[in-house]
């Protein structure tokens, strides 16, 4: 009898290979980009390296690359300046962070590479050793809606086409991988109806929140430029930042941009555009915290004598006269009734804790306690306005409900229901 095929006579080995390989391959599956997390994903990191030889050359750029990357990864998370404090690192460690890459327009010669990567992180990596540095990477956070109001003599623009500093926005690159990004308004009929060119500081802050939850923003930033007097050829733009708060405004800082030798005015918005966007990235309303008995003014508004100004490639125009603020002290005491949000009662714990220790707070009385909402009554010595710029300044989130009640949450976490 002739014997039978040489593959017959191996299939009971290639079938005991096959299910070995096979089990391999589930022990360790393959991670698709639909499963990797985007806010840890670097795109456009450009290298361009010189080495010995081609082999050398690309290993160089892709340790470059990595290190670059988690350089940009961490200035996303944190913001230039905060980034520029984080601990350095070299591509061995670089390179353990990294889940995997791509990389694309590649030329070689013989010892030179470019190349343009994106490269994506393992979140738990990145996470401890951050962690290690006591900095906490909680996740992405909600936008801030940008209003960009242009001031021109005793006339403010917003939804105008003749507004600089709405172009300026306009122009700004998309930012949505962002852990703090921005996002600006469409100008369409409902967000004209909510808010108008003359509004500026006089708006309705229910109607403003209103448009901020339609942008799924959390915050809300009042951007009033105007031009500056300097006295030199060059000119000044000047920025008052506003948060929105319970009664309207509160203001929180104000930036000078210089215009630079030979600047065009677009280039002058764009750059401080620019500057404002990297401070909302920041804890950019710090310097709204609540200070009990200051008068920011001291006093009544002083009456402002008005000059010329030029920035570069515009008209001159009058500068207008800075909009006064106040902060609020303590008053009598004032009972709110407040409805509480949390994710979990270890949240619930520290929201309770924080509300005892704010300054004016003399009673926390909890009403009513369910599994992801408090009813509790607060007596405050304070306007609602003070009371929400101290919540503010302690992480809690204030807002009007049409109900009456106040919507309390910690920032960033739990979300009110308005009903």
């Amino acid at each position: 009898m002739m014997a039978a095929p040489i593959y017959k006579q191996f299939a009971p080995c290639r079938t005991v290979f096959y299910t070995l390989m096979a089990a391999f391959f589930l022990m360790f599956p393959v991670v698709s980009h639909a499963e990797t997390d985007p806010a840890y994903t670097i795109e456009k990191v450009e290298v361009d390296v010189t080495a010995e030889n081609a082999v050398k050359a690309r290993e160089k750029a892709l340790d470059e690359a990595q290190v670059k990357a988690y350089q940009m990864l961490i200035e996303k998370f944190l913001g230039p300046e905060e980034a520029a404090k984080a601990a350095a690192i070299d591509p061995v460690t670089a390179s353990s962070f990294v889940q995997d890459y791509e990389v694309t327009n590649e030329q070689l010669s013989t010892t030179r590479y470019k190349g343009t990567y994106t490269i994506r992180f393992r979140p738990a990596a990145v996470k401890k050793q951050m962690g290690a540095q006591g900095v906490s990477l909680d996740g992405p956070k909600k936008p801030v809606l940008v209003l960009p109001f242009y001031q021109s003599g005793s006339a403010t623009l917003l939804w105008d086409e003749t507004n600089p500093w709405m172009k300026a926005w306009r122009s700004m690159p998309a930012d949505k991988s962002m852990m703090r990004p921005t996002v600006l308004p469409l100008g369409d009929a409902n967000d004209m109806a909510q808010v108008s060119d003359t509004d500026a500081l006089q708006y309705d802050p229910m109607e403003v929140q209103s448009l901020a939850n339609r942008y799924g923003a959390e915050d809300v930033a009042v951007l009033l430029a105007s031009a500056e007097p300097t006295g030199n050829v060059t000119g000044r733009l000047a920025i008052n930042i506003y948060n929105n708060g319970f009664d309207g405004p509160v203001f929180v800082q104000k930036i000078v941009v210089d215009q630079q030798p030979n600047e065009l005015a677009d280039a002058l918005f764009s750059r401080a555009a620019m500057q404002v966007k990297n401070l909302l990235r920041q804890n950019w309303k710090a310097n709204a915290a609540y200070v009990p008995g200051v008068n920011v003014n001291q006093g009544a508004p002083q009456a402002v004598t008005t000059s010329t100004t030029t920035v570069y490639g515009q008209q001159p125009q009058a500068a207008p006269a800075p909009i006064p603020y106040t902060r609020t002290a303590l008053g009598p005491t004032r009972n709110y009734q407040a409805r509480a949000t949390f994710g979990s009662v270890q949240d619930w714990v520290r929201m309770k804790n924080t509300l005892d220790r704010i300054y004016g707070m003399q009673a926390v009385m909890i009403k009513s306690l369910k599994p992801r909402e408090a009813l509790i009554d607060l007596r405050y010595a304070g306007e609602a306005t003070a009371l929400q710029l101290a919540l503010q300044n302690a992480g809690i989130v204030m807002r009007a409900s049409p109900s009456g009640t106040l919507d309390l949450y910690i920032g960033g976490s739990a979300q009110p229901v308005y009903r």
